[in-house]
């Protein structure tokens, strides 16, 4: 029933008036449950079966029972509380704004469990009867599974087990792009693939080296190949526009672009915690560094792919160079990761720099498309933070709550137990501004209501306790256990030191005994005796801790993190003020200790179950996870009886100064207390993986290195026609006496070939000589028939035309040498060795080319 006086100030005038006539049915039905596998709480339920209702008739349940116990809002004194409270709530105090006349203990239920609810809102029949609703339901629920036991003979079901993993998320759009290159991959290899076995080839090996090419150009020169023309010879020499100064000081331009930008940003994301995300944010930290690393890799391919046809120029130029260093270097065909550690093994550097350098382009694709990592992080601001209460203690700022123990600065004597059961029971969150140990005066915004976590300097509070053990009783047998907590008042209560003394002092105690039960008289009486055999009580005082604490907390005040900032200070007679001391505010705290809920007295029950009958034991044993109430074991050990009893009190102190903070700590007034602190608000965040980072930029160093080195010291403009196809190089040989020593060797493979060029002992040079139709040519040529080798050198090393005569002509003999195998008919084979040993100019025979028929 609700009811309401239309005249506030004749309550007994007419009245506004819902009552409601509700009668309860029960009933069961199957359903499919699904339930967290890491916490058994139900996520979904879904009805399978029929309702079917049953009544008291059928002894599914109680329900005369139960509907007396909802009545009266209490448990049977006989039944072992466990965690449960005796009696509801108490609903005047918790809404004595509501000025509510002898309310019924469903009242608080009712009330909590229709949250943002007004008095006037209950009003209407429809809300009233839902709050009952609700009210039922919860206490039907929490009495029906403390009811329910272990079958162990029941009926097995068969279950569904769903595991969530975690993994990567795949973009559909950039998977499907990429699925579409990998198709097209495929299609154009099996291209490949079916044109390489369809089409006719007629070579005996890969034409991959010079002398392979000289081989082939040796068969198909015909009499008349001789009158090639040799003007482009004497003309401008050429270079590839990759390997010049001005593309490399481009590269290394975009090299320390890119590796300066890199540092900034990483120096920048780690001082504000990352870069502020946008919705393009993810094209420009992620598409475009690809790009960009993708883009390096075909110049440096370019680069690698020069110095692989330059190679062998270079060596040439070089003079004497052995078939295998020249003739035989086999670079061109091979990829970079193969030519890396070949060109290394030949001492040719620039070749392996550049073929290192189209492999890191590579690795910098990869480093830089997984640089940057999308998630939220934490960003801190300075704020300004006020303090609504002093630091100081003084439980005489409101009317004291009195108890038959004496008056306590606790507005209401229940709500911090049913906190405490809550919370060590039921997993609920601690309150705001509390931890397991410190309660922390609150602070609060200046100015604006921002989300986000807030850190601040704030004072903390904390309780300890230090017991002592008491004497017991001799050991014996266990066939009941009792436990209790007392407070201890002074003999002389006109002595308020000695009242504040033993008031703050807290005896408890968990004893063992042997109990009879015997009827007496004619009426069969029931009577008990009991004997406590042995026990463990320990005594103990309270201690109050004060500290400066770094507390961060959320928007709700929940404490996130704390630090101590310097020491704890105990019993500190400074946050006192007026008439409130330390004995005086622990005493108040005894008080308020000794008294659960439902009990005036925990006086001790005896009991021949394993639970304690407690409250503040049974929760003290469930925070060290520990049984010492079994009347089967001994009693507890000291060790254990002290650490239950003070990780109880710790958060017993903490969770009591949180719901009593207006009556305990002074308030600030208009002008409060105000300091700097930081709000700390998750925000979206691009930040950059440090292994990313660490690997681009040594990758992009390397580079820079590496790209200075090739481009500052490659050979340049040293060729008059850069051997970019076949037929370019045809020019260097065409009218070689070189030819000659290739002849024949068409139809070898390279190593073949490599080893008859050995079996000639010949060695072979890049320069100037007459070939076999008479003119000057520049080109490969053996080394006995290059006439003034190092003055051609020096010329073109300083000049970018070469001469068409030169000034000096350097002295020569042929000294004719036995040829490893005769000639063929029609052939003459002669071949001579440079001598240097004087200066006399002699006549110089050079058989460039004779070709049988002639």
């Amino acid at each position: 029933m609700w009811a309401k006086p239309r005249n506030a100030q004749n309550k007994s005038d007419r009245l506004d008036l819902n009552a409601l006539y509700c009668k309860p049915s029960y009933h069961y039905q199957t359903h499919e449950v699904t339930v967290d596998g890491a916490d058994g709480s139900i996520l979904k339920a879904e009805p399978v079966g029929r309702r079917t209702n049953f009544t008291q008739a059928e002894r599914i349940i109680d329900i005369i029972t139960f509907e007396g116990i909802v009545g009266r809002s209490s448990i049977d004194p006989k039944v072992n509380l466990g965690y449960f409270p005796r009696e509801a709530p108490d609903s005047e105090v918790r809404f004595e704004g509501w000025d509510l006349d002898y309310p019924t203990p469903q009242i608080s239920y009712v009330i909590g469990l229709s949250p943002g609810r007004k008095f006037d809102d209950f009003r209407d029949p429809v809300t009233f009867k839902n709050g009952l609703d609700r009210m039922r339901k919860l206490l039907f629920n929490n009495a029906l599974e403390t009811l329910l036991v272990d079958d162990s003979g029941g009926e097995e079901v068969v279950g569904k087990r769903v595991i969530t993993s975690e993994g990567i998320v795949v973009v559909p759009l950039i998977a499907h792009i990429l699925a579409g290159f990998l198709g097209l991959i495929v299609a154009c290899l099996g291209g490949v693939l079916l044109v390489s076995y369809n089409r006719q080839n007629n070579l005996a090996s890969d034409p991959d080296t010079l002398g392979t090419k000289m081989a082939l150009g040796n068969i198909n020169l015909g009499p008349g190949d001789e009158e090639v023309s040799t003007d482009w010879m004497f003309g401008k020499l050429v270079s590839p526009v990759e390997l010049s100064i001005s593309t490399g000081l481009a590269v290394t331009l975009v090299n320390i672009t890119l590796l300066t930008l890199l540092i900034i940003l990483y120096k920048s994301a780690l001082r504000w915690n990352g870069r502020t995300r946008s919705n393009s944010s993810k094209i420009i930290f992620s598409f475009i560094p690809t790009v960009i690393a993708t883009l390096l890799e075909p110049l440096w391919a370019l680069v690698w792919r020069y110095l692989a046809l330059y190679q062998p120029y270079i060596e040439l130029r070089r003079g004497n160079a052995s078939p295998a260093a020249s003739l035989g270097l086999k670079y061109t065909n091979i990829p970079p990761v193969l030519i890396a550690p070949r060109a290394l093994r030949h001492g040719h550097t620039f070749l392996f720099l550049a073929s290192m350098m189209v492999i890191t382009a590579n690795i910098l694709s990869i480093a830089l498309g997984g640089i940057f990592d999308r998630s939220s992080q934490p960003l801190t601001s300075d704020i300004m933070v006020t303090y609504p209460f002093t630091t100081t203690i003084n439980t005489e700022i409101q009317t004291a709550h009195t108890t038959k123990w004496g008056e306590t600065f606790a507005k209401d004597l229940e709500e911090h137990w049913l906190v405490i059961n809550t919370n060590v029971l039921e997993g609920t969150d601690l309150l705001p501004w509390v931890t397991d140990e410190f309660y922390f005066l609150p602070f609060e915004l200046e100015s604006g209501n921002k989300t986000g976590l807030r850190t601040s300097m704030t004072q903390g509070y904390g309780g300890n306790l230090t017991c002592q053990l008491l004497a017991v009783a001799e050991v014996g047998t266990y066939p009941f256990a009792a436990e209790w907590v007392w407070s201890l008042k002074a003999s002389n209560q006109s002595d308020k030191n000695a009242m504040q003394a033993c008031g703050g002092l807290i005896l408890a105690g968990w004893g063992r005994g042997e109990a009879n039960q015997e009827n007496i008289g004619e009426n069969d009486i029931r009577t008990v005796s009991a004997n406590m055999q042995s026990n463990t009580t320990i005594i103990c005082s309270q201690q109050i801790s004060t500290g400066k604490f770094r507390v961060t907390v959320d928007e709700e005040g929940h404490v996130k993190r704390s630090k101590l900032i310097g020491e704890l200070k105990y019993d500190d007679s400074r946050i006192f003020n007026g008439s409130t001391s330390v004995g005086n505010f622990t005493a108040q705290l005894a008080t308020l200790l000794h008294t659960p809920p439902g009990k005036i007295w925990d006086f001790g029950t005896m009991h021949n179950d394993n639970s304690s009958h407690s409250f503040l034991q049974f929760i003290g044993e469930s925070l060290i996870s520990k049984n010492l109430s079994d009347p089967s074991t001994p009693s507890p050990s000291f060790e254990d009886a002290q650490q239950a009893l003070s990780k109880f009190y710790k958060r017993f102190f903490t969770i009591l100064l949180a719901l009593n903070q207006d009556t305990i700590f002074v308030p600030a007034g208009k002008v409060r207390r105000s300091e700097v602190g930081q709000l700390e608000s998750i925000e979206p965040r691009m930040l950059m993986d440090p292994v990313m980072f660490y690997i681009a930029v040594a990758v992009l160093g390397f580079q820079l290195i590496a790209g200075t080195i090739i481009f500052a010291s490659t050979p340049r403009r040293f060729l008059p026609r850069f051997p970019f196809n076949l037929a370019s190089e045809i020019s260097f040989f065409h009218a070689s006496s070189a030819l000659s020593d290739v002849a024949g060797t068409a139809n070898m493979s390279s190593a073949m070939r490599k080893r008859h060029l050995k079996r000639l002992g010949g060695t072979y040079g890049y320069g100037k000589f007459r070939g076999s139709d008479g003119e000057n040519h520049v080109g490969i040529e053996r080394m006995s028939m290059i006439r003034s080798y190092k003055e051609a050198v020096a010329t073109t090393s300083s000049s970018s035309t070469i001469p068409e005569t030169t000034a000096m002509v350097r002295a020569a003999s042929v000294v004719p040498s036995a040829s490893p195998s005769p000639p063929e008919e029609g052939e003459v084979s002669v071949e001579g060795v440079v001598s240097t040993a004087g200066d006399v100019a002699v006549q110089v025979l050079a058989v460039d080319h004779i070709r049988a028929g002639q």
